[in-house]
């Protein structure tokens, strides 16, 4: 039977009208009239499945994955024949790697120190927001994240001393929220989220903490959530130990004698 020189690999294409597809590319095979079957899968789910017409591989359109998850993967597998002989020539099916079609966390562990400088969470996405949004135009795709909290110490006034926070990177005249928006036009380029330790004058010590984090698709009518994971979140305390002492005269007055 008719074999593939390498395995095959979906690859995301963006049309001019911003729309995605999905394409498995592979290496046709030399020397023979051979006959080429694509098939594509969400995990072990069979979305479609059509033959190689005119030397056009045929495309998995974004509109047939009607449920998006943060750990899905998008497969392709082709199934070559001879064209004389189809049935009896045919071979077993060549499955190349899966793709993630969603938004990755690149930054697994982070460390901060109180009162430092802002330290980076690192995602990138492998699709456009249309991915996510399809035609509506006035959709908006944003990565959050959030501290998730433990026993925080409290003022007096039961207001929460956090250990770290999500800071604001983007444009002054924005409102804020703890995340970046999904670029239309450098979408696939890095996007960052601050994470900021807090000066809380204690010397309490490190502390473990996590960082979750999420995407939100926003229209008009509806707000979806999609969970992509968390990072672990480390906030070295910066406060240090000291003591008030009088130099070179024993007799501290207070203001009022």
């Amino acid at each position: 039977y008719p074999k593939l020189p390498k395995l095959p690999e979906v690859k995301v294409e963006i049309l001019e009208s911003r729309k995605v597809n999905f394409v498995c590319e592979f290496e046709l095979i030399k020397g023979y009239d051979v006959e080429y079957e694509i098939e594509y899968y969400l995990g072990e789910t069979s979305l479609f499945k059509d033959r190689l017409k005119d030397g056009i591989i045929p495309r998995l359109a974004s509109n047939k994955i009607t449920k998006i998850t943060s750990n899905m993967q998008i497969k392709c597998s082709v199934v070559a024949c001879f064209k004389d002989n189809c049935e009896g020539s045919q071979g077993p099916p060549s499955v190349g790697p899966g793709v993630n079609p969603g938004i990755q966390i690149i930054t697994k562990s982070l460390t901060v120190i109180e009162g430092s400088i802002n330290e980076m969470i690192k995602i990138k996405s492998n699709v456009p927001p249309s991915f996510f949004c399809g035609d509506d135009e006035d959709c908006e795709v944003r990565i959050m994240a959030g501290i998730r909290a433990a026993k925080e110490q409290k003022c007096p006034d039961k207001r929460v001393i956090p250990q770290a926070v999500i800071a604001w990177t983007g444009d002054v005249d924005q409102a804020p929220f703890c995340g970046v928006t999904l670029s239309k036009a450098k979408w696939n380029e890095y996007h960052l989220i601050a994470v900021k330790g807090v000066v809380d004058s204690l010397k309490d010590g490190d502390k473990n903490r996590v960082v979750e984090v999420w995407v939100s698709v926003i229209t008009k009518v509806k707000t979806i959530k999609i969970e992509l994971g968390q990072v672990k979140l480390k906030i070295k305390d910066g406060d240090k130990a000291s003591i008030c002492k009088s130099v070179n005269d024993p007799h501290i007055t207070t203001f009022d004698g």
